[in-house]
């Protein structure tokens, strides 16, 4: 499949701004951190040491050209599926383990005949609350949405995610994976 070619942006793209943790003197002594829990209780209180900057980036709305992008050229692809549930119910962790959990694997599946094994490691429910962005101070129901570029896993991260999975897939020990999101 081709790259969306600047021809192909004019009528799909937009500038926006995204925010990356700035380069600190700072951040030579002390680790960048951001604590995701009320630590009103504790001494310092501090929630995180991040500092953000601002860049514009251009940005294409890819919805109308999904079937140009495959997994092995671009390293992701959009896939479609029916679901049982409504968007209320994704609201609830349960619904997701026992009925949305199980579609997505039974897609993976259909998508990778030749995988040996396919596991669920995790999922976070991301929700605007109604004073979103502005929710810092005050622990909201859902994790609310990012507003800075991030990963998801750091190559330890995802390596100690998967001790999870040893535990009851000792033979996965030492073999090749591949995370997908």
């Amino acid at each position: 499949m081709d790259m969306i070619t600047p021809e192909d942006r004019s009528s799909s793209s937009f500038q926006a701004n995204l925010h990356y943790l700035k380069r600190l003197d700072l951040y030579r002594r002390e680790k960048p951190f951001m604590i995701t829990f009320d630590v009103s209780g504790f001494k310092d209180g501090t929630k995180t040491n991040h500092e953000y900057g601002e860049y514009t980036a251009l940005m294409t709305d890819a919805r109308g050209e999904k079937g140009r992008f495959l997994l092995d050229t671009h390293g992701f692809e959009f896939r479609n599926w029916p679901t049982a549930l409504s968007p209320v119910d994704f609201d609830d962790d349960g619904a997701i383990l026992d009925y949305y959990v199980p579609e997505v694997m039974k897609e993976m599946r259909d998508a990778f005949p030749q995988a040996m094994e396919i596991h669920f490691l995790t999922h976070l429910r991301r929700k605007r609350c109604e004073d979103f962005p502005n929710t810092f101070q005050e622990e909201p129901a859902f994790a609310n949405p990012v507003l800075y570029a991030h990963t998801d896993f750091t190559p330890d991260g995802a390596a100690r995610q998967l001790e999870s999975l040893f535990k009851d897939s000792e033979h996965l020990r030492g073999k090749r994976f591949e995370m997908l999101k």
